[in-house]
Order: structure tokens, then C-alpha cells, then sequence
């Protein structure tokens, strides 16, 4: 996967995570939806290793995305190439990986860092007495959860482990009238694995910590499923008042704001919290799982299209193959277009490019792919002598020709770098030399462009 693949890659999370938020303007207790559309977000990071593989080993298992594809081709700046030295659009590549990667460290040991401080203050809890063990067991037991272990401690009400889950109890939440309640709401938050789900976040937030979109998201995301654990804390057998459950709620967050990094009961932000206790007083219907689903399709149509853009580019409609590799160590002899070569009756425009050198000199690979052709008489014309074709994926290849010979015959498949035929001097050739040609869809582009190493002869 090369660093361009990379970036197109991150770059996409921008789009999907704000069409995201515009599918779901409206669904502020769609806890679904909001997780989904996380997962979606993050869709392209998990294509960006598979798509190019995918394109070069089995390019036809890319044809349902075709009409995809062919959109993606008349888009700006699609299909052509930008830059005409590729040696520094990969720099360019490369400083941008960097970037992305130092934000994302930053990023992730801000992260490590909430979870040391989470640690150092659970570690000074102290276990739950007998009475009250046995007062949370007999309501977890309900909602058909198991907590692995119950604690007190002089923090906020919170519940933490992602295999081992423990409920975090304070003086105050044990005082409330709303006790019961508010246990439930964290024995809720284990029902739906939000710690699981959080800890997924926080990952999703280090390697995207640029999209300003996906904290949105994730914002929303957290404050439907505290939505959704209040339902489920007020729909209890032994649910005590609204109004006492939402003076808890509000109790709890004056206390104290907690960190983003732990689920916990009073712990999110204040336009959170004036949601959390409108909804809590004027209670809302539950969310229709057939608006919820129809919010998933919009989005997931729109990723779809925008995946098969990822696929473009992995395919090769979007930019070249990673030529990397020098092929021949040479002088440049003849460029790419018109030319007259007196005494030689040869077309009156060049397709490739030419390199002079001794027979027998090596020829390497510029980037990977599969032999398509090796051989004399190619397409019936003999003056190209021996040939060898190679396919590098999404329409692109490279053609080498008037060759001693080749290693390797159709059907194998070489690396970046690696050697598959030397110089020779057969068919219609003036001497030992090479002619290299670089073909998108058929369509010749002229070498220089692309292949690393190559100038333009002089007049």
C-alpha cells in the first residue's frame, strides 16, 4: 500500500463522517444508527490495505464497482496525473504519512495518558460491602448482566474493564433517592458494551484525530446511548420519579465532569446533560427501527460510492501504478512524439522511449505486476523483435521491447525492482538499446512522466 493510498484513504473518513452527521440531524436517540455510522467512517482505513491487492490479483472481482469507477473518472482531477515528476508527489506522500502519524502519536499518548489517571483513581477504591453487593447483584440480575466486581470509591459513578466490567460507586449516588436508578443506568452501559464501544472511539479518535467530523459523531453517539441507558433505568420494576432521577443526574454533573475517557452517570458535557434531563422530564417515544434502518441505508449507499472512489484509485483511475524502481541504467536516445530517423522507415511519432546500453545489461521491474506478454511477433509486428508485456493493474502497463530475452514467461508475476529480461538488439533495431512504453486503458503516456530515472534526450 503506498503512502498516496494512504492518505486518499484518510482523506474519505472527511466526507463519510460529515454526510454522517447530515443523515442523522434528526436522530439524537438513534444509538444504532450513530454506532454504525462510526464504523463506516473508518470503513476506508480497513480497504486501503485490501483494495490495491485486490486490483492487481483479481482485478475482475472489482466489476460490480464499475459504474462506480467510470463516474470516478469524469470527477476533477480524476484519471489525470498531477504532478510530472513522481518522484516528488511521493515525497509529498511521505510528509503528509509523517504528519498524520506525529498527530496521531500525540494524539494516542494523550489517550494513554487519561487511561493512567483512570487507573490510579480506581485503584483506591475499595470493594462494595455485603448489603450492597448483594442490592446491585439482585438488579443486574434483571437486566440480565454480571458485573465482575463492585466498588466504592470517591469518584464519579462510572463502570470500567473492557472483559471484566466494574461498577464504580460513590457516597453521594448511594444516598440519592434515585440509588436504584442510577445503578441501573451503569448496569445498562455494560448490557450494551459502551465501554467496549468507547475504547473503540478513543482508537478510531487517535488515527482520525484531523476530522473534526468524527468527534462530532462521536459526541452524538455517547449521548444517545446515555439516552437509551436512562430509558432502560426508568423503565424499571422499582423505578422511583423522573424528577428524583433527573435531580440525581443533575447533582452528579455539578459535582463533577468526570473524563470523556470512562462511561459514567453525570459525565458529559453540559448541552449533554440539558438534553439528557429534557428528555428525562418529557419523555420521548421509543426510536423506530425502520427510521433507524433507513438513516443506515442513506449513509451506507453514500459510503458505498465513495468506496467504490477508494476502489478507482486502488484500480488505477485514480492515479499510477507505484513506479518506483529505476529499469535500465542508460543514455537516452529517443523521447516520446514525433521523430524522423533518416534512412529508417519507422512511424512519424515515437510511443515510447529509448534507452542505449550493452547488450545483456539488466532490466528491472519499476513497479509490480503480472507478465502479460513475452515473446517475438508481438500483435504480428516483428520490427519490436522480443517483447515482454506487463500488467500492472487497473489498465496500466508497460511494454518493453527489441529485448535479448526474459526470464520469466506469461503468467508470472514480477516485484518492484526485480530483474526479467536484459538488452538486446532484435527487430527493427539500430543497435542494442531498449524501448520502453507506459499504456493507461491502451492510451500510450510518454515514459518520462512516470518511470523513475528517465530524461528527455537532448535535440
Amino acid at each position: 500500500m503506498t503512502a498516496q493510498a494512504w492518505l486518499f484513504a484518510l482523506a474519505l473518513t472527511l466526507p463519510i463522517a460529515a454526510l454522517a452527521l447530515l443523515a442523522g440531524r434528526k436522530a439524537a436517540h438513534e444509538a444504532g444508527y450513530w454506532t454504525m455510522a462510526l464504523i463506516l467512517i473508518v470503513l476506508p482505513l480497513g480497504l486501503a490495505p485490501v483494495l490495491p491487492w485486490l486490483a492487481l490479483s483479481a482485478p475482475t472481482a472489482l466489476d460490480p464497482l464499475m459504474p462506480v469507477l467510470g463516474v470516478a473518472q469524469t470527477l476533477p482531477g480524476v484519471g489525470t496525473r498531477v504532478a510530472s515528476d513522481p518522484v516528488a508527489a511521493v515525497d509529498w506522500a511521505v510528509l503528509g504519512v509523517a504528519i498524520w502519524g506525529v498527530g496521531a502519536l500525540i494524539r494516542g499518548g494523550n489517550e494513554l495518558w487519561k487511561s493512567y489517571r483512570l487507573s490510579q483513581m480506581t485503584a483506591e477504591a475499595d470493594p462494595a460491602g455485603a448489603q450492597l453487593q448483594a442490592r446491585v447483584r439482585a438488579l443486574a440480575a434483571e437486566m440480565g448482566v454480571n458485573p465482575a466486581g463492585i466498588h466504592t470509591h470517591a469518584g464519579p459513578v462510572i463502570v470500567t474493564g473492557l472483559i471484566h466490567t466494574r461498577l464504580y460507586l460513590n457516597a453521594a449516588a448511594l444516598s440519592s433517592p434515585a440509588c436504584d436508578q442510577i445503578i441501573r443506568h451503569e448496569l445498562a452501559h455494560i448490557a450494551r458494551f459502551d465501554v467496549l464501544m468507547l475504547c473503540l472511539a478513543r482508537l478510531i479518535g487517535v488515527a482520525l484525530w484531523f476530522n473534526p467530523f468524527v468527534f462530532a459523531v462521536e459526541h452524538r453517539r455517547r449521548l444517545a446511548a446515555e439516552l437509551d441507558c436512562d430509558r432502560r433505568s426508568l423503565a424499571g420494576p422499582r423505578s422511583r420519579s423522573a424528577r428524583l432521577y433527573a435531580r440525581a443526574l443533575l447533582d452528579a454533573a455539578g459535582s463533577n465532569s468526570g473524563s470523556s475517557s470512562v462511561v459514567g452517570f453525570g459525565v458529559a458535557p453540559r448541552k449533554a446533560i440539558e438534553m439528557r434531563l429534557t428528555s428525562i422530564l418529557t419523555p420521548t417515544p421509543k426510536p423506530r427501527k425502520r427510521r433507524t434502518l433507513a438513516r443506515m441505508l442513506t449513509l451506507g449507499i453514500a459510503v458505498s460510492l465513495l468506496s467504490g472512489v477508494q476502489a478507482a484509485q486502488a484500480n488505477g483511475h485514480l492515479q499510477e501504478p507505484d513506479f518506483t524502481e529505476v529499469i535500465l541504467e542508460g543514455r537516452n536516445t529517443s523521447g516520446f512524439g514525433p521523430r524522423v530517423i533518416e534512412g529508417l522507415d519507422v512511424p512519424p511519432f515515437h510511443g515510447g522511449h529509448d534507452i542505449a546500453a550493452p547488450l545483456g545489461t539488466p532490466i528491472r521491474a519499476p513497479a509490480s505486476g503480472v507478465i502479460t506478454y513475452s515473446g517475438d511477433e508481438f500483435r504480428g509486428n516483428g520490427n519490436w523483435g522480443y517483447v515482454v508485456e506487463i500488467d500492472h493493474g487497473g489498465g496500466w502497463t508497460t511494454i518493453y521491447a527489441h529485448l535479448s530475452g526474459s526470464m520469466f514467461n506469461r503468467g508470472d508475476r514480477v516485484e518492484a525492482g526485480q530483474i526479467f529480461a536484459t538488452v538486446g538488439n532484435t527487430g527493427l533495431s539500430t543497435g542494442p538499446h531498449l524501448h520502453v512504453e507506459v499504456r493507461q486503458n491502451g492510451e500510450r503516456r510518454n515514459p518520462v512522466d512516470y518511470l523513475p530515472g528517465l530524461a528527455t534526450p537532448a535535440n
